[in-house]
């Protein structure tokens, strides 16, 4: 399906001939036969028909082909026939007003006309058919699933292990079971602090300062120094600290045994080579290197790097403000280089082969994460609004050009351009483009090694580059007729 970024033209082209009155004509055995044929439907990945219908991410909020139905509105409850269809007549109207600036593509969920509108029998609002792993089983079922911890919550806990007991049976299988076990041990204590202790001695554990924390720590001699030194309550509160702990410590145990059915299940064996695939930035790479056991060059393992985390992280970062765990970065790098292990390279002494993509702490006791994965998941998360962030950075930081998604996504895209004669002017258009970056680097005092790792080009076409960055922090911008007399007539010099 991807293929028609490369080919598309040539195929509409024998689509429209297939369509029309004359048809083609095709000599077999029998004689001479006109074929004609029209597009019906366009079926494959969620991810690629969108890119070919010219539509946004399925992971944007303008999210859906069949209809104008809106993320906020769907978490907010609204369903049904609150949201109008998509029609030929409605989809025109938007991209006349995209294309006047009347509106956004993220008001409309479109970011161009579908080449496959110059067919005379298809249109986009009439393309119904969905991706069932995508849409259903991760779609719909995940919704479910989530629904279902929220019912799981407003249950008592006989009500949740008799649903649990007859889910389990129905399905064959005792995840249920083991998933409301380990949710009953996570909110076990922290309930019956607050409900059953607070009840008893409200007084003496507020004055104390006691916490559930603290309060585990303590024995019965703790607890005639607060004042508590009835029978009764002594004899409560020992117990709820004992059956606590015990609580805690199976807690421990359902998840340690839980971790690994988690990371078996969220990627399977052929989702990551189906996604870099069928991305169609990344699909001439997949086919020409990666699938044929090659190495990518630094541009390109950041493209790969960025396609995976937008996959699996995008939604919940951006909409959700919910970033990964370490477990789960650190299975994601596993996961790359046990599909591709010549992408595997340890980068310290002693280090794994995935700690190229992710390193816990980067191999130390403390300190930050390292990794192409941990660099990408943190640019995702410097685009989440400053109040929803998580963490929040309290020490004064220099002020900083406004960076895009686009020119992040240009700047990845540039270092995988090679530095030849013909694509000497996009790559300076580009590099233009991306200037907030490069004047960000040099405001955050980034050294040239950096900087080069990022916009490698500095370093090609006898320095000329170089040269336009220099004017552009001038505000004395350098003719690009410069850099194209000079390219052009003149092989390419790399120092």
């Amino acid at each position: 399906m991807d293929l028609i970024w490369y080919s598309g033209t040539q195929l509409i082209e024998d689509l429209v001939e297939l369509e029309s009155d004359k048809g083609i004509l095709i000599n077999t055995a029998q004689g001479y036969f006109t074929m004609r044929a029209v597009l019906v439907d366009i079926l494959g990945d969620t991810l690629a028909v969108h890119d070919v219908l010219g539509m946004l991410s399925p992971s944007a909020k303008m999210f859906c082909r069949t209809c104008y139905a809106n993320r906020d509105s769907l978490k907010a409850g609204e369903l049904g026939d609150n949201y109008p269809a998509r029609t030929v007549a409605s989809t025109k109207s938007d991209l006349e007003a995209l294309q006047a600036g009347k509106t956004t593509p993220g008001q409309v969920g479109l970011v161009r006309d579908c080449s496959f509108h110059k067919l005379k029998y298809f249109h986009m609002a009439n393309n119904l058919t969905f991706d069932p792993m995508h849409d259903l089983l991760e779609g719909v079922a995940g919704k479910l699933a989530r629904l279902y911890d929220k019912l799981m919550t407003k249950l008592d806990q006989d009500s949740k292990d008799k649903f649990a007991v007859n889910l389990a049976t129905d399905l064959g299988i005792d995840s249920s079971l083991r998933y409301l076990k380990t949710h009953k041990y996570i909110h076990y204590s922290e309930v019956n602090f607050n409900g059953n202790v607070n009840k008893l001695c409200k007084k003496e554990t507020t004055e104390n300062g006691v916490t559930m924390e603290s309060l585990l720590l303590m024995v019965e001699n703790d607890l005639k120094s607060m004042g508590i030194i009835k029978k009764g309550p002594t004899v409560l509160i020992l117990d709820f600290i004992n059956t606590s702990k015990a609580c805690l410590a199976e807690d421990e145990n359902v998840q340690e045994s839980l971790e690994p059915d988690i990371a078996s299940t969220t990627l399977t064996d052929n989702e990551l080579e189906s996604i870099l695939e069928q991305h169609p930035r990344f699909h001439g790479i997949y086919v020409k290197k990666l699938a044929p056991n090659g190495t990518l060059q630094h541009g390109e393992l950041l493209l790969m790097t960025r396609i995976l985390c937008d996959h699996f992280y995008g939604r919940r970062i951006w909409e959700d403000h919910n970033y990964p765990t370490h477990f789960e970065k650190k299975m994601l790098a596993e996961r790359i280089v046990r599909a591709y292990p010549q992408l595997g390279k340890p980068v310290s002494c002693g280090a794994p082969l995935e700690s190229v993509f992710f390193y816990k702490n980067n191999g130390k006791a403390k300190g930050p994460h390292s990794g192409y994965i941990e660099q990408r998941v943190s640019n995702m998360r410097k685009e989440v609004p400053l109040d929803k962030r998580k963490f929040r950075r309290t020490k004064n930081m220099p002020n900083l050009e406004f960076v895009t998604e686009q020119m992040t996504a240009s700047a990845e895209m540039l270092t995988a351009l090679e530095a030849t004669a013909q694509n000497c002017l996009e790559i300076s258009t580009i590099m233009k483009q991306c200037f907030s970056i490069h004047k960000n680097m040099i405001t955050q005092g980034k050294n040239v090694h950096q900087i080069y790792s990022y916009f490698p080009h500095l370093k090609s076409y006898q320095g000329l580059l170089v040269q336009q960055a220099f004017g552009r922090l001038l505000e004395n911008p350098v003719p690009e007729g410069i850099l194209k007399k000079n390219t052009v007539s003149s092989p390419i010099a790399t120092t």
